[in-house]
């Protein structure tokens, strides 16, 4: 019976960890395609790209490397196109 329970509580804690993970990945989608180009323009939409961005990647660096990687170079890029040239640098640092 502890062994149910266990399994059960784990199950939950992963499904918690998922649901997370998607709804920050369905925000990042909504930003970007408020963006609707290369150009950005909104200084505090591209600042809650990078914060949910943030957010999202140690959730996905371990269980999806690429995801991660893509992730993290398109929030650098965005941060640099912004004129946030330390966080950008901080981003690509991670990669490294």
């Amino acid at each position: 019976m502890r062994k149910l329970l266990l399994f059960h509580l784990l199950l939950l804690l992963v499904q918690a960890c998922s649901d997370d993970a998607a709804s920050l990945r369905g925000r990042l989608e909504t930003l970007d395609k408020e963006f609707g180009g290369a150009n950005v323009v909104d200084q505090k939409k591209a600042q809650e790209f990078i914060t949910t961005a943030e957010k999202l990647a140690p959730l996905v660096q371990n269980t999806n490397p690429d995801e991660y990687v893509d992730l993290m170079l398109k929030t650098a890029g965005l941060a640099k196109s912004i004129e946030s040239y330390d966080k950008s640098l901080e981003l690509y640092t991670k990669l490294t």
